[in-house]
């Protein structure tokens, strides 16, 4: 095989890669904000749509674990605030700085292919550095928000599925591919969200009416407690 027909067969193999990566990509998005638009619906969660955002979904996931804080244990929490800010400032940061980086590159490849002095070589080695400090910053920002994406996601889990939180972010951190599937999966389950049921006591009903007691006593998740935080 010719060089210029292994060049194209490469090429060829490549494009097929990148076709079903983005296809992934894409299916895995769109169960993803299915999945966080269901939940926060049902849940009475402020402008619901910003599933569909890629930044805004971030807020959205945060709303969710936010408000189980509230409701499990009566605390206000401001993950959501967090998390959104992390995320935009490492969004924005990465469209800016990854084109500076990859251009200086470039540049230098470029000196030094075609022989140009140390010094001009040396020019372009201040910002390099700079670049580099930014991009040393950028990855502690995104560390910082990918755990606190992770706790959000355990929130999620618990309130959906309480009994299968702790192995569900275990596979979400070993197989990170799985996150959109599984808030899919879940995003018609409330379990979490109801207090644990408890034996009645004395001057309580009991029997047939205990039940009804109880469900009377339950939030209804699609009529959401008016006093309860704006997430």
């Amino acid at each position: 095989m010719s060089y210029y027909g292994a060049y194209e067969t490469y090429n060829a193999i490549m494009g097929v890669v990148s076709i079903l990566v983005s296809a992934i990509s894409l299916v895995a998005y769109i169960f993803q904000s299915i999945g966080l638009y269901s939940i926060a619906k049902r849940r009475g969660i402020k402008a619901p749509g910003l599933a569909w955002v890629p930044v805004g979904s971030m807020w959205i996931l945060g709303s969710i674990a936010d408000q189980f804080d509230y409701v499990r244990t009566g605390q206000v929490k401001k993950k959501r605030v967090a998390l959104l800010w992390l995320t935009l400032v490492t969004f924005i940061l990465t469209i800016i700085v990854v084109p500076i980086l990859v251009q200086l590159i470039a540049n230098i490849v470029v000196y030094a292919a075609y022989g140009y002095g140390p010094e001009y070589i040396m020019q372009l080695v201040s910002p390099f550095m700079w670049v580099l400090l930014v991009i040393m910053a950028l990855s502690i920002v995104s560390l910082i928000a990918d755990i606190i994406i992770l706790i959000c996601l355990y929130k999620l889990y618990k309130s959906c599925k309480p009994n299968s939180a702790v192995a569900l972010i275990i596979f979400s951190i070993i197989f990170s591919i799985i996150i959109p599937f599984a808030i899919f999966a879940l995003r018609k389950h409330d379990e979490g969200m109801y207090p644990e049921p408890v034996q009645p006591q004395r001057g309580y009903p009991t029997g047939p009416q205990y039940n009804q007691y109880m469900n009377q006593n339950q939030p209804n998740m699609n009529q959401p407690n008016m006093n309860q935080p704006n997430f």
